[in-house]
């Protein structure tokens, strides 16, 4: 039993790609972004190698190096931050009926946890750099220019070969752009492909997170973000596994919810909360910051969370109720102190209509609350009440569209 309505008032829907584009165009937002990205390079030569690692185009279309990919994930974080996005009126969760009540948790879980998420974004590729290896074709330019290393290889062995290929792979492209002056990053990353066909991996780069180099990035980063060590521990096991997250939730799988129950619970977090944190990685990974090329474009993809929604109700469809049952009762509650803060309340109501309590007023009062809800018409009263209580009315909508109330 999920919520009938969202708690944000809804306007006509974008489709994802839609609102991914406008808000990369949104220079407010985008300006938020590349600051922290500038700063975390800046202070941190190891974020500053990751942005640049190449990209492989055919889950990464945004842009050829992890920059784009990064920066397309605290672009939409903070467009959700300014209210200039609510996941509602993205037409592909619109459509996702009966979990109006889901779509919502996750927005506030969103708005509640904005230093982790930048983390999360800067850091759950980071290793990249490190873990990167080349593949190409048997006869294609990209293997003929020696970009086809075994992806099973020795680490330590192979490290050199790795960054020989690396330095080789950025200056073979940055040759091929400055060849291409009057297309895109992104018509040049794809043009780039379709001549070279080199494939780009990353074996075990989100593992890398527990080992010491990267915890201890992770501990510099959240102590810089104020993070508690509850969000700095749960932030490690996200991005060691969120390259699961994906892979487990290409279709509806309420088993694979169960390994992060597990997960959670044997690292002492609370289940609930590790869950909607992950729905959140798996949003800004997956769903904005990873788009696929087509010919109509860079096309982004929703399936992978919507399954993971279906995938939790029907893992325990019990708990869901009981979670839709507390955010039921914190919505009323919000509501109800909002009314009390702006005076539509029973006792400022009272006063104000200069009434006696009795089931008239009563009466009066769920028709008035009701109305300013939306769930009703406004009474006929004089003037002079009337205008006062618009002033209210006008009061508590502005506490509405701050709060989302």
């Amino acid at each position: 039993m999920f919520r009938a309505q969202s708690i944000h008032k809804k306007n006509e829907t974008e489709f994802l790609d839609d609102v991914i584009r406008r808000v990369l165009h949104a220079e407010d937002v985008c300006t938020l972004a590349d600051a922290l990205l500038a700063g975390a390079s800046e202070s941190e030569p190891l974020i500053a190698d990751a942005l640049q690692a190449p990209q492989d185009i055919r889950y990464h279309a945004e842009g050829p190096f992890i920059h784009a990919h990064v920066r397309s994930m605290l672009c939409v974080l903070y467009a959700i931050q300014k209210e200039q996005l609510h996941l509602i009126d993205i037409e592909e969760f619109r459509r996702l009926k009966g979990y109006e009540g889901e779509i919502d948790e996750l927005e506030e879980t969103i708005k509640e946890n904005i230093g982790l998420f930048e983390v999360f974004a800067l850091m759950h590729d980071a290793a990249k750099w490190a873990c990167i290896v080349f593949s190409a074709p048997l006869g294609s330019r990209g293997e003929q220019l020696g970009f086809n290393v075994p992806l099973t290889y020795e680490f330590d062995v192979d490290a050199k070969v790795r960054a020989e290929l690396r330095d080789a792979y950025r200056e073979l492209f940055h040759e091929f752009s400055v060849a291409h002056p009057n297309e895109s990053a992104m018509e040049v990353q794809k043009r780039f492909y379709e001549i070279y066909r080199i494939d780009v991996h990353y074996p075990h780069h989100a593992e890398m997170i527990y080992t010491p180099v990267y915890s201890s990035l992770l501990d510099r980063f959240c102590a810089a973000h104020r993070l508690p060590p509850r969000d700095r521990n749960m932030l490690e096991d996200l991005i060691g596994n969120h390259m699961r997250f994906n892979d487990d939730f290409l279709k509806v799988r309420p088993n694979k919810i169960n390994r992060f129950v597990h997960l959670a619970n044997k690292r002492g977090y609370d289940s609930d909360d590790f869950i909607d944190l992950l729905q959140g990685c798996l949003f800004f990974d997956m769903v904005c910051g990873s788009c696929t090329s087509t010919e109509r474009g860079c096309r982004h993809d929703a399936s992978s969370l919507v399954h993971c929604f279906k995938s939790e109700h029907d893992f325990a469809p019990e708990r869901r109720v009981e979670k839709e049952t507390l955010r039921q009762y914190d919505a009323l509650r919000r509501r109800n102190q909002a009314f009390q803060e702006v005076g539509l309340d029973g006792v400022a109501l009272l006063e104000l209509l200069e009434m006696e309590p009795g089931p008239a007023f009563g009466k009066l009062l769920r028709q008035i609350q009701s109305a300013v809800i939306g769930e009703d018409l406004m009474p006929n009263l004089d003037s002079k009440h009337k205008k006062e209580l618009e002033t209210r009315i006008g009061r508590y909508y502005q506490i509405v569209f701050k709060t989302g109330v």
